[in-house]
């Protein structure tokens, strides 16, 4: 289907904007991916990078706005462009094949417009990442690719994969977690949960909402932020039009870490700073700042006024040893995909997907229910 209407996309801030009736040759649904690799994740600071594909030769973005945008050129010479003021990264470039995508994050509207059809580079999150939670959008198997979708060079992966060589280590309380962005220039350290992880007051975040949205419900003090008997941190995702037009992305991964528990040494004798390296500020509210790599793009975490001793750390960031989900060092809310409301006016279909496959994925952690019988009956069909 051709472009028929006007279907506009922007970075938070507003600075940069497109309007696919611009970009002659496009039809729709363009096709979209969700690339897990290690690049992408620490280029983008989410689980999966999300891109919508520009054929080949039929369009590009227009030169006035990539000259206003910053530049970055990761390995194989790929060129990823980002706003300079809020960090929202906006094209992929390949001059290889003289290929351009869109980062579909900043995309009006996703519904009709891309459709994802498949998961990318599985095999480097060492877990399965966020693709176990995103199986199906309305009714279609997303494909699972260990690497590039090359039938033949390379295979698809089973749902709950995990690579055999990732062995579970013996926790060891003095290990710092590190955490860094794809071109160096930001780099912390997080410690397990102690002691001092406790003694930081927040409300609640709206991953797990509140009594009056019928999720989950504590008072101000409590350390809702400390999962498993206090041994591991919270994580949850995002889908907020904020988190969204920040990243460039559909989904945003945060892991709810007190600043105590940060360094930016591996030794930990560093204390957390909010000015270090590379990283840039954007006040996108009056009650919060966003943090991104000045360099690369990558968002970092996200800081707000009323919990100033608590901040949400970009998961895509982590170098965990057992996979991308950081499982030992982190407990994921699976009961709600926070501001899933935003997600419903522009992208109801992926966002139901995501909502379903996080809370079955949930229900087979706590043991309450079996694999997906369906999607593992379908993939041994197709193998």
């Amino acid at each position: 289907m051709e472009i028929t209407n006007s279907i506009r996309g922007s970075c938070l801030c507003g600075r940069s904007k497109y309007d696919l009736s611009m970009l002659k040759g496009i039809s729709l649904p363009m096709a979209l991916n969700a690339c897990h690799c290690d690049r992408c994740r620490h280029v983008s600071g989410t689980m999966c990078a999300t891109y919508a594909v520009i054929p080949i030769g039929s369009a590009y973005p227009d030169s006035a706005l990539l000259n206003i945008l910053s530049k970055y050129e990761s390995s194989g010479g790929h060129i990823r462009y980002f706003c300079s003021t809020c960090g929202a990264h906006m094209f992929f470039y390949t001059p290889k094949d003289l290929s351009w995508k869109i980062a579909s994050g900043t995309l009006e509207k996703l519904d009709g417009v891309a459709r994802l059809d498949r998961h990318i580079m599985i095999s480097s999150t060492g877990d399965g990442g966020m693709s176990d939670w995103l199986t199906e959008v309305d009714g279609r198997l997303i494909t699972r690719w260990a690497d590039l979708p090359i039938p033949v060079v390379t295979s698809q992966l089973p749902l709950d994969w995990h690579d055999p060589k990732r062995t579970a280590k013996k926790k060891d309380p003095s290990q710092r977690l590190r955490a860094h962005c794809d071109c160096g220039g930001i780099e912390m350290y997080i410690a397990h949960p102690s002691q001092q992880s406790a003694e930081t007051k927040s409300s609640l975040p709206d991953v797990l909402g509140s009594q009056d949205s019928g999720h989950v419900s504590m008072g101000e003090n409590e350390t809702w932020w400390l999962r498993a008997n206090k041994s591991k941190y919270l994580g949850g995702l995002c889908v907020c039009d904020s988190c969204r037009l920040a990243t460039g992305f559909e989904m945003a991964s945060w892991a709810f870490i007190p600043t105590v528990d940060i360094t930016l040494d591996a030794e930990g004798k560093k204390p957390f700073s909010r000015e270090f390296g590379s990283l840039k500020a954007y006040r996108s509210s009056d009650q919060a700042t966003r943090r991104f790599c000045g360099t690369c793009g990558a968002t970092v975490f996200w800081d707000g006024d009323i919990r100033p001793g608590l901040i949400d750390v970009a998961v895509g960031l982590l170098d965990a040893e057992e996979g991308a989900r950081a499982e030992n060092w982190l407990e994921w809310a699976a009961e709600r995909v926070s501001f899933s409301e935003d997600g419903m006016k522009r992208a109801k279909a992926l966002t139901t997907g995501l909502e379903q496959g996080l809370e079955q994925w949930g229900a087979k952690e706590r043991g309450r229910e079996g694999p997906n019988e369906g999607f593992q009956k379908i993939q041994k069909e197709k193998s």
